[in-house]
């Protein structure tokens, strides 16, 4: 039997941000919040193309497509993490002259954006997970 949920999720969410993070277009900010755009935006990208890949091989029924997706689902995970500190660090580092507003005031906006960022990901892992699907 086909994980047909998740691979409905998989397509459209992973079809959705394929086409935001093409669409990118950075903000006016110092060049280390741009790399911190860029990097979040080419994490995407690179995660979701073998999302795709995944969530198409399961469709026609390679029993490897559902591994893809949750390999692919568990590095995300990670990665997502990792990026998410890095911003932390940029932006609790700035000087009072840069709008500095304390590591303790941006710890629970990084911690909801952890949350959001991640939610896809746990996501698919559930829905391509072992128990149900060979």
């Amino acid at each position: 039997k086909k994980p047909m949920a998740g691979i409905v999720a998989a397509l459209l969410l992973g079809v959705t941000s394929l086409v935001i993070g093409l669409m990118f277009i950075t903000d006016e900010y110092d060049a280390e919040v741009q790399r911190l755009q860029w990097a979040g935006k080419a994490v995407h990208v690179l995660g979701n193309l073998p999302l795709l890949a995944g969530a198409l091989m399961s469709l026609a029924g390679n029993a490897r497509g559902n591994r893809v997706v949750r390999a692919t689902s568990k590095g995300m995970v990670v990665v997502i993490l990792a990026l998410l500190l890095w911003t932390w660090i940029v932006l609790a580092g700035r000087g009072p002259a840069d709008g500095d507003i304390g590591k303790r005031s941006w710890a629970p906006l990084i911690l909801f954006f952890a949350a959001i960022g991640t939610a896809p990901w746990l996501l698919y892992l559930f829905l391509f997970r072992k128990s149900r699907y060979p």
